[in-house]
């Protein structure tokens, strides 16, 4: 009996670990390079920034949806979301608010490769 169990758990083990260790895309995917991706555990969404169509997507569950107009001259390079709005950075941080691309004043050039929420403010790093 206890050799019956040992040999269940090591291929169970194994089935496990193998998938564990597969990469494969969300949906049909995205038709270029993702920089960055932030899981929104309140919306239930996955939001993906990059060189892709678009530059900025979130993933519903079902299909990728992509925003409109990014005004962004680099690619998005890292993207997170606070209080239900969207932070992208890029050549400057852009601000979705569920209609349309703002620009946050006092955040330009280098390119911002990170954003951190702290409360209502905005932290960054640039290279």
């Amino acid at each position: 009996m206890k050799k019956q169990i040992s040999i269940i758990v090591i291929c169970l083990m194994s089935i496990f670990t193998s998938t564990a260790q597969t990469w494969s895309a969300v949906g049909s995917g995205l038709n270029g390079t993702v920089n960055s991706l932030y899981n929104d555990s309140t919306s239930n969404r996955l939001y993906a920034t990059g060189a892709f169509s678009g530059k900025v997507a979130y993933w519903n569950g079902t299909i990728w949806n992509v925003f409109p107009g990014f005004p962004g001259t680099f690619d998005g390079l890292t993207i997170v979301v606070n209080n239900g709005n969207v932070f992208v950075g890029s050549d400057s941080i852009y601000k979705w608010n569920g209609a349309s691309w703002s620009t946050i004043p006092g955040y330009g050039a280098p390119a911002i490769s990170n954003i951190f929420t702290a409360g209502y403010g905005l932290k960054t790093s640039c290279y």
